[in-house]
C-alpha cells in the first residue's frame, strides 16, 4: 500500500481515486491484524528490534540538517493488560500539534487564509519553511497548523509525556538563550551539572507524537474484563486480545496550498518514504519472554549536585527543603486553628497556573502549606552502557508489578555524544477512559500514603494495618481524593459526565484491605504498598474523549500526590527549594500515556530512571580529557510532606522508594576480591555467568558435597529476586526430569545440581531422554577431589564422563578451585557449556572437583590435620585475568557466541555496531582454514579482507598462515618487529580486535590482544572462524564475541550492511592506521638490517673454517620472499608453502614478507610482481608437533601444484622415511603417466642449525651442563649426512650456505617443476 503511494504520487498528473482521496486528507492510516495474538508481546518484538532501530537511525542521520531525523521509541505496558504498546518513529509533523498543553484542545482548527499567509513557501516533507522571520529569527506569532480532530483516523492515538513542570521549563528556555552554551558545562566527574534533562525531547515542556509504527495488544471486549475491579489490590485481567500492527503516515505538507503546484501529493510521497525507510528494516523477530540477565552492576551511587557550597548534595538539599516545608505546614495549622476542611487561598487559580504562568523565585510570598511533595535524586554510575529495553525486560519478567513505560526521543545529542531514555514502572494511574460494556467509564485514583512490605506473611499484614491506621498517610490520600473529586466535578459542570452522586469514589471489593470507611484500600506491591481509592464517572453522549483528556491532564496535573494541597503555592515552593537549589523533576512525576478518539490512559511517572549513556569521554575547557562512566541512571522518589511528617521519616520513605529501581540491578562481582575461600569465589563466579547465559532455573538436591554451588545459587536468588529460581528436589532422578520439563516448555537449558556419588547415577534416565529429544539441559555434578578418587574413599565413585559420549554433548572435568586456577577457567567453562547445550541441543555435564571447607569457613581446613592445613586464597591472583574487569563492571556474558544456523545476521549488526563506535580498531588475520585451499578461493578470500579493511579503515596485522593476503596494503609489514617497541606495544591500546582466523601464531599478537583486554574494558575482541562443534578457539580467554562461520561470507556481509548506512556512516580510519607507514619505512630498511645482522653472525662465529659463511634463517626467509615475489603468477599459480613447527613457523612470522613496493609502481606491483607471493601457507598447528612434517608437505603438493617446505634438521629426522614419496618408483603410478612428469613438485629446504635450537630460548638452558642441557634438549644433528639421505631416495641434492646462493638454488628448484 506504502509503494503504491509512492508511484502514485511521483508523478505530476493523475486523477485516480486514491490521488483524490489523498489530496482531500492529512493522515492515512494501515491496520493490519496479527493472527499469533498469544505469541505477540509488543515489548519483546520491541526489545528484538533494538539494532534495526539503530540502524534506521544511522540512516535517517544521513538527511539534510534541516529535517527531523529524530526516530523516537515509546512502550506503554498498563498493570492490568489492557493495553499494550511499542510505538518506533513519528510523524514528520510539529510535536506542538499533539501536545495536550498546546492551545485550547489537541486539534485547534486553524483559519485556512491564515495559514496561506503564514506559511509561504513548502519544502518537501518538513513541511513548513516560512516560519522564520527576518534574518532566520522566529516569529513567535506565527504558529503552526495545528491538525483538527477529524483529521486523526480511528484507531489512531498520540503517544507521549509532559514534563512535571513543564511551563517553568518553557520559561525557562525562553529566558535562556544560552541554552548550547551552558549543556558544554561539567564537574570534575564530567556530570552536566545545569539539568540533565535539557533537551531530552527538545525545549518543549512535553513530548507527544503520532507514531509511524505502532504494535498494540489490547483486550477485545472490555465489558469482559467487568471481575477487574480498579479497587482491587491487585492487577490482572481476561479475556480475548487482539494484536494490531499499523502504518501512520501523516503529510505535513498543508492541502491548502495544492495551488502551489503537486506539493501536497509531493508531501504523500515524502512521508510515505520515510515509513518505508523505517517499516523495511523491522522484523517479525521476537526476544524471549524472560528477563535480562546482564545488565551491568553498579559501581558507585552519588547525591552530588556538582553545585559547589551547600547545595553540593542533594540529600542535605532534601533535608533543608523538608525541614522548610514542616516550618510552613506549622503555620498553616496555626492560621487554620486545626481546621483542615478549608485551606488559605491560592495565589492564583487553576486556569492562571496554567496559562499565565508566574514563575516564582526569592520573591515567594506563600508561607503557608498544606501539603508538599518534596524528591530526592540518585545517580547510579555504571560501568557499561545500560540499554532501557533490557532493563524494562527485567522488570516485566521478572515480577515487577505496575504500569511500565518507556520513553527514548532518539535525538542523540552531537555535542554532549550522549543519548537518554526514560522508564519507570509506576503503580499510579492519573486517569483513564475506556468502554466498560455501552458506557464509557473515566476513572482516576489518589495514591498516598507509604509502607514497606514485610518479611513474613505476620510483619506484612502488620504493616498494612498500621499503614491504614495511619492519620498521617490517611491524610495524605485524602487531600488527593478530594483534589481528584473537584477535577471530576468539573467534568460534570460541563456536562460530560452524566449527573450522578456528589460522591465519584468506588467501595473498595477487598474486604482484607478495606478501613473502615470502604473507601479506601491498599495496593501491593513487591517492594512498597500504599493507600489507595478510585475514582470514577460516565461520560455522557455528547462529552469527546479529546475534549475530556485535555480537562483532567490540565486540572488533575500535578495532583497532590506528586506536587501539593494547592499546586501553585506548591509548585513555588518545589521550584524555590527544590528546583533551583538541587535538580529539575524533568519528566519524573508528569503524566505519560496515550490519548485517542476512541479511548485514553495516562500514568503518573513516579518509580521511575533517566539512563544517560555517555559515548565517549569529553575534553573541557582546559583540554583536558576527563574519564566519566559508560552510562548513569538518575532515579527519582518523593514523599508527602504533611502535619506529622518528620526529616527522618520522609528520608527514610524516599529510601524504600529509590531501592525499588536500584534493585533490578545485580551487585558487582568485584566483590569476588574479598571472597575468603576458593570455592566461595570459584562457586559465586561460575552461578554468576551461569544466569547472564540465561540459565534461571536451578533444581538443587540436598547434599554436602555441593555445598558451595548451593550457597551461590541462593544468593544469586536473592540479589535476582523474580528472576532467578532455585527449587529443593530431594530425588535425583525427579528433578532430572523436572529439570527436562522446564526447558522442554521454555526451550532453554535448567540446571541440576547434585551432590558426588551414586546421586550422579540417578541422573542418567533423564540424560539419556535430553539427548534423544534434542531438549537443552545442564547437569552440574559436585565431585571429591582427585586425592579422593579411586582409593576408597567414602561417596566416591567414577563420575568422569559417567554418562556415555553417545548422551553427553560435552564433558568437563573442573579441578578443584584454587587461584592457580583464574577465574577466567570457571567464567569460560559456564559459557562455553550454555553455549553448547542450546546450539547442540543436549545435555552438558559439568564435574566440578570440591576440597574442604566447603562451608565458607576460613582458617583450618576440616579433616585435615596436617601442618600448615588452614585456608590460604589470594583474591587479586585470581581475578587478575584479562576480560574480569569488562565482565565485572558490564554485567554481560563473558563470551557472545553467533552460530550460522542461528544467529550469525545478528552478529553482523552487532559487530558493525562495535566497529561504528570503535576509535582504535584492527583486523588480526591467524589461519583463515579455506574450504578448498585452492588459489581462487585463496585470491578472493584475500580481496574480499582487503576490501573490508578498506571500508572500515582498519590496517591489518596478517600472521604467516594468511598466505597472500601479506601481498595488501592494509597489512602492516614485520608488525611483529614493532610490537616488540616497548613504545608501541604500551600506545597501542586497540578498542576493537576482529581476528579472523585461529590459531595465532605471534606472541606478539597476542600478548597486544591480551593486554588490550586486560587494560581496556571496552575492549571487544571478535573472532570469526568456521568452528567444529566443541571448539572455543580462545586460548587466553579474551574473545567477547564469538562467530562461527565462513570468514569470506561473513565479511562480505559485513561490509555490505555497513555501506548500506550511507554516506553519514562512512568509517573514519583507526587512529592506529600510522602504523602502516611504520611498517612500510621499516619494510625499506629490513634487507639492509637482516644483511648487517647476519654479517655480524658470520664474524662471531668460531666454528667455521676461513671459507665457510653461515646463511641465518632471516636470510633464508628472505631469499623465499624475493624469489616468490620476482616469479611470475603462470609459473606459481597456486603455490603453497609449508613451514615447520618449532623454529620455521616462528621464522616466518618474523620475516616472510613480499619485497617492499615503491610509491611509483604501486599498482603494479599489486598485481603482477607479487602475484608469484604463495597464495596459501600451511603448518601443522592444530597440536604443533614436529613428527609427519615431510609426509604432511607432500600430501600438500599431491595435487601437483608447486609446493616449498621448510623445515629444521630435528623435523626432518623425525619423517625422514616420509621422503620415500618423492621417487620415482612409487607402484602407485600407472603405465598410462609419464613418472617424470608425475612426480609431487615440492622443493624441501632443511635449515641444519646443528640441533634443537628453539630450546635455547628455553629458561633451561641457562642452565647448560648442570642439567645437560645439549644432550637431553640440544639433540645435535652433526653427525648426520643429508646428502647421503637425498641420495639414497635418488633426490636432487643441493648445499647453501650464503645468501646469493641459496637465492638461486631455490629460484632454480621452483622453475624445474621437480622434487629437490
Amino acid at each position: 500500500a506504502i509503494e503504491k503511494i509512492l508511484e502514485e504520487c511521483s508523478t505530476t498528473s493523475g486523477n485516480s481515486a486514491l490521488l483524490r482521496f489523498l489530496d482531500n486528507t492529512t493522515i492515512l492510516r494501515i491496520e493490519l491484524s496479527v493472527a499469533a495474538v498469544q505469541a505477540v508481546d509488543p515489548l519483546c518484538w520491541l526489545h528484538a528490534q533494538q539494532l534495526s532501530i539503530s540502524k534506521i537511525r544511522r540512516k535517517l542521520s544521513s538527511a539534510p540538517k534541516s529535517e527531523d531525523t529524530s526516530l523516537p521509541v515509546i512502550y506503554l505496558n498498563d498493570a492490568e493488560g489492557r493495553v499494550e504498546a511499542a510505538v518506533i518513529g513519528k510523524s514528520p509533523s510539529f510535536s506542538d500539534s499533539w501536545d495536550p498543553f498546546i492551545g485550547k484542545r489537541i486539534w485547534d482548527i486553524v483559519d485556512k487564509e491564515q495559514i496561506s499567509d503564514d506559511i509561504g513557501e513548502v519544502n518537501g516533507v518538513n513541511g513548513v519553511k516560512g516560519a522564520n522571520g527576518i534574518n532566520g529569527e522566529k516569529d513567535e506569532n506565527i504558529k503552526p497548523p495545528m491538525l483538527k480532530e477529524g483529521d486523526l483516523p480511528p484507531g489512531a492515538r498520540v503517544y507521549g509525556a509532559s514534563r512535571f513542570d513543564s511551563k517553568f521549563y518553557e520559561e525557562k528556555m525562553r529566558n535562556e538563550r544560552e541554552y548550547k552554551s551552558r549543556s558544554k558545562r561539567y564537574d570534575s566527574k564530567g556530570t552536566n551539572i545545569e539539568d540533565d534533562w535539557d533537551g531530552f525531547g527538545g525545549d518543549r515542556g512535553g513530548y507527544w507524537i503520532l507514531p509511524v509504527v505502532e504494535l498494540r495488544r489490547e483486550l477485545l471486549d472490555s465489558s469482559s474484563n467487568r471481575h477487574t475491579n480498579e479497587a482491587s489490590c491487585e492487577y490482572g485481567s481476561k479475556g480475548t486480545r487482539k494484536v494490531t500492527l499499523a502504518v501512520n503516515i501523516q503529510n505535513s505538507t498543508p492541502s491548502s496550498l495544492s495551488v502551489l503546484g503537486n506539493q501536497h501529493r509531493y508531501g504523500w510521497r515524502d512521508a510515505a518514504l520515510r515509513t518505508l525507510t523505517i517499516l523495511q528494516e523491522l522484523t517479525d523477530e521476537l526476544s524471549p519472554a524472560a528477563p535480562t540477565t546482564t545488565l551491568p552492576p553498579v559501581l558507585t551511587r552519588s547525591e552530588s549536585t556538582g553545585k559547589e557550597g551547600e547545595n553540593e548534595d542533594y540529600g542535605y538539599a532534601f533535608e533543608c527543603s523538608v525541614t522548610e516545608a514542616l516550618k510552613r505546614i506549622h503555620h498553616y495549622e496555626s492560621v487554620t486553628s486545626g481546621n483542615t476542611s478549608n485551606p488559605p487561598a491560592q495565589s492564583a487559580n487553576k486556569e492562571e497556573s496554567h496559562n499565565g504562568l508566574h514563575i516564582a523565585g526569592n520573591e515567594n510570598k506563600c508561607e503557608s502549606l498544606r501539603k508538599v511533595v518534596l524528591a530526592r535524586k540518585v545517580d547510579l554510575k555504571l560501568g557499561a552502557s545500560l540499554n532501557g529495553l533490557d532493563a524494562l525486560m527485567r522488570m516485566k519478567f521478572g515480577g515487577h508489578v505496575g504500569h511500565l513505560f518507556y520513553l527514548a526521543t532518539g535525538e542523540d545529542n552531537n555535542e554532549l555524544q550522549f543519548n537518554r531514555e526514560f522508564i519507570g514502572c509506576t503503580p499510579e494511574r492519573l486517569f483513564q477512559v475506556k468502554d466498560r460494556g455501552d458506557e464509557r467509564i473515566v476513572t482516576s485514583e489518589a495514591l498516598a500514603g507509604t509502607r514497606i512490605r514485610g518479611l513474613t506473611p505476620n510483619a506484612d499484614a502488620e504493616l498494612l494495618q498500621e499503614l491504614l491506621s495511619s492519620k498521617k498517610d490517611m491524610l495524605e490520600n485524602e487531600i488527593t481524593g478530594n483534589f481528584i473529586m473537584d477535577a471530576l466535578k468539573e467534568l460534570e459542570a460541563n456536562g460530560w459526565l452524566d449527573k450522578r452522586s456528589p460522591e465519584f469514589f468506588v467501595e473498595s471489593s477487598d474486604d482484607e484491605n478495606k478501613s473502615h470507611t470502604g473507601r479506601f484500600f491498599v495496593r501491593r506491591l513487591r517492594h512498597l504498598q500504599h493507600i489507595c481509592q478510585t475514582f470514577e464517572g460516565r461520560l455522557s453522549k455528547n462529552a469527546n474523549i479529546i475534549d475530556v483528556s485535555r480537562s483532567l491532564l490540565q486540572n488533575l496535573h500535578p495532583t497532590p500526590a506528586v506536587c501539593g494541597d494547592s499546586p501553585i503555592d506548591a509548585l513555588d515552593f518545589i521550584r524555590q527549594f527544590e528546583t533551583k537549589a538541587s535538580f529539575d523533576r524533568g519528566y519524573y512525576t508528569g503524566p505519560i500515556g496515550y490519548i485517542g478518539t476512541d479511548s485514553a490512559d495516562i500514568f503518573v511517572a513516579i518509580r521511575s530512571a533517566l539512563i544517560t549513556n555517555y559515548n565517549n569521554d569529553f575534553v573541557d575547557e582546559k583540554n583536558v580529557v576527563v574519564k566519566r562512566p559508560q552510562s548513569k541512571v538518575s532515579i527519582f522518589a518523593g514523599a508527602g510532606i504533611v502535619k506529622g511528617s518528620t526529616v527522618q521519616g520522609e528520608w527514610t520513605e524516599t529510601s524504600h522508594k529509590l531501592g525499588v529501581m536500584s534493585s533490578i540491578f545485580p551487585p558487582s562481582p568485584v566483590t569476588l576480591q574479598i571472597a575468603s575461600i576458593p570455592n566461595v569465589a570459584w562457586s559465586t563466579a561460575f552461578i554468576e555467568e551461569l544466569v547472564r547465559c540465561g540459565v534461571t532455573q536451578f533444581y538443587i538436591c540436598p547434599g554436602s558435597r555441593n555445598t558451595p554451588l548451593t550457597a551461590a545459587i541462593y544468593k544469586s536468588t536473592r540479589s535476582n529476586t523474580g528472576v532467578v529460581r532455585a527449587i529443593s528436589v530431594h530425588d535425583e532422578r525427579g528433578a532430572g526430569f523436572r529439570a527436562l520439563g522446564y526447558s522442554r516448555q521454555n526451550g532453554r537449558p535448567a540446571a541440576i545440581v547434585t551432590s558426588s556419588g551414586t546421586a550422579v547415577a540417578n541422573l542418567y534416565p533423564s540424560v539419556v531422554e535430553s539427548s534423544s529429544d534434542g531438549v537443552p539441559l545442564l547437569v552440574i555434578t559436585a565431585d571429591r577431589p582427585y586425592e579422593n578418587r579411586d582409593n576408597g574413599s567414602n561417596q566416591s565413585v567414577d563420575q568422569v564422563k559417567i554418562f556415555s559420549s553417545t548422551y553427553v554433548r560435552w564433558f568437563r572435568d573442573i579441578p578443584p578451585p584454587s587461584d592457580d586456577v583464574p577465574v577466567s577457567l570457571a567464567l569460560s567453562d559456564a559459557n562455553h557449556a550454555v553455549t553448547l547445550a542450546n546450539q547442540l541441543a543436549g545435555p552438558v555435564h559439568l564435574n566440578v572437583q570440591f576440597r574442604e571447607n566447603l562451608a565458607p569457613d576460613q582458617g583450618p581446613i576440616r579433616n585435615d590435620n596436617r601442618i600448615g592445613s588452614v585456608t590460604k586464597f589470594h583474591t587479586l591472583r585470581f581475578t587478575d585475568v584479562p576480560g574480569f574487569a569488562r565482565w565485572s563492571q558490564s554485567g554481560s556474558r563473558w563470551q557472545r557466541a553467533f552460530y550460522p544456523d542461528k544467529n550469525v545476521n545478528h552478529s553482523i549488526i552487532e559487530v558493525a555496531e562495535l566497529i561504528l563506535q570503535s576509535r582504535r580498531g584492527i583486523i588480526v588475520a591467524g589461519n583463515l582454514r579455506l574450504s578448498n585451499n585452492d588459489a581462487n578461493e585463496a585470491d578472493s578470500l584475500t580481496s574480499i579482507i582487503s576490501h573490508f579493511a578498506t571500508v572500515a579503515g582498519m590496517p591489518i596485522l596478517a600472521g604467516v598462515q594468511s598466505g597472500a593476503l601479506r601481498r595488501e596494503r592494509p597489512v602492516i609489514p614485520f608488525a611483529e618487529h614493532l610490537l616488540k617497541h616497548p613504545s608501541i606495544s604500551k600506545g597501542l591500546r586497540p578498542d576493537f580486535i576482529l581476528q579472523l582466523g585461529s590459531p595465532l601464531i605471534s606472541t606478539e599478537i597476542s600478548k597486544m590482544i591480551t593486554n588490550a583486554v586486560m587494560h581496556n574494558v571496552q575492549t571487544s575482541h571478535v573472532l570469526v572462524q568456521r568452528l567444529y562443534p566443541y571448539e572455543r578457539a580462545d586460548p587466553e580467554f579474551t574473545v567477547t564475541h564469538r562467530v562461527s562461520s565462513d570468514i569470506g561470507d561473513f565479511l562480505k556481509s559485513l561490509t555490505s550492511y555497513i555501506e548500506s548506512l550511507g554516506q553519514q556512516a562512512t568509517m573514519k580510519c583507526s587512529e592506529l592506521t600510522p602504523l602502516l607507514h611504520l611498517g612500510r619505512e621499516l619494510q625499506k630498511e629490513m634487507p639492509s638490517i637482516i644483511e648487517e645482522t647476519s654479517r655480524a653472525v658470520n664474524s662471531q662465529t668460531v666454528e667455521k673454517t676461513p671459507n665457510d659463511s653461515i646463511l641465518t634463517e632471516p636470510e633464508i626467509m628472505s631469499a623465499i620472499s624475493d624469489v616468490l615475489s620476482e616469479l611470475s603468477s603462470e609459473k606459481l599459480r597456486g603455490s603453497s608453502l609449508f613451514l615447520s613447527n618449532s623454529m620455521p613457523v616462528r621464522d616466518g612470522e618474523f620475516f616472510l614478507y613480499p619485497r617492499q613496493v615503491t610509491e611509483n609502481d604501486q599498482t603494479a606491483h599489486m598485481q603482477t610482481s607479487l602475484s608469484g607471493f604463495p597464495l596459501s601457507v600451511n603448518v601443522n598447528r592444530g597440536a604443533s608437533g614436529i613428527d609427519g612434517i615431510i609426509s604432511t608437505a607432500i600430501g600438500c603438493g599431491d595435487t601437483f601444484t608447486p609446493t616449498t617446505l621448510v623445515c629444521g634438521d630435528v623435523s626432518a629426522l623425525h619423517d625422514l622415511n616420509g621422503l620415500y614419496g618423492l621417487t620415482s618408483d612409487l607402484p602407485s603410478l600407472s603405465n598410462a603417466q609419464s613418472k617424470p612428469h608425475s612426480r609431487v613438485p615440492l622443493t624441501t629446504i632443511i635449515v641444519n642449525n646443528g640441533g634443537g635450537a628453539i630450546f635455547s630460548f628455553l629458561p633451561i638452558a641457562k642452565h647448560g651442563q648442570d642439567v645437560g642441557f645439549e644432550e637431553f634438549w640440544g639433540t645435535p644433528t652433526k653427525s648426520i649426512s643429508f646428502r647421503k639421505w637425498a641420495d639414497a631416495f635418488g633426490l636432487p641434492y643441493r648445499y647453501a650456505n650464503s645468501f646469493e646462493s641459496f637465492r638461486e638454488a631455490y629460484r632454480s628448484s621452483l622453475l624445474s617443476g621437480r622434487p629437490e
